[in-house]
């Protein structure tokens, strides 16, 4: 079984923490949340493997990705995957100049959806 780890970058702040915090199915299976560690995770298939992906905070704009199970190759299907479950392609500005004053949650990160 492979393992690795990459450093997955976004335009916008994506908030670990408040995105999980804003929906409670992130506690289901197939998901799972460790608060103490900050890591989010779950069982993924790419092409005939299952393995786990997991993601953590780096810094406002960066997430830390580890997985095993899967080899180099799959990097960027593992990245994809990750950026969907995060919506870090979400483009806020336009949210952000409808919200007015309560623009702060999404400049912090937050705002958006967990998926699967």
């Amino acid at each position: 079984m492979s393992a690795g780890k990459t450093i997955l970058s976004f335009r916008w702040p994506v908030d670990l923490r408040l995105t999980v915090a804003s929906h409670g199915w992130a506690y289901l299976a197939p998901w799972y949340w460790d608060p103490e560690t900050g890591r989010l995770g779950r069982q993924e298939r790419i092409g005939d493997r299952l393995g786990r992906i997991e993601v953590a905070q780096r810094d406002p704009v960066s997430m830390v990705v580890l997985w095993q199970g899967f080899d180099a190759a799959a990097l960027p299907e593992i990245q994809r995957r990750v950026r969907r479950w995060l919506s870090a392609d979400w483009e806020p500005a336009s949210a952000m100049a409808a919200l007015g004053e309560d623009v702060a949650l999404i400049a912090l990160g937050g705002g958006r959806l967990l998926r699967c």
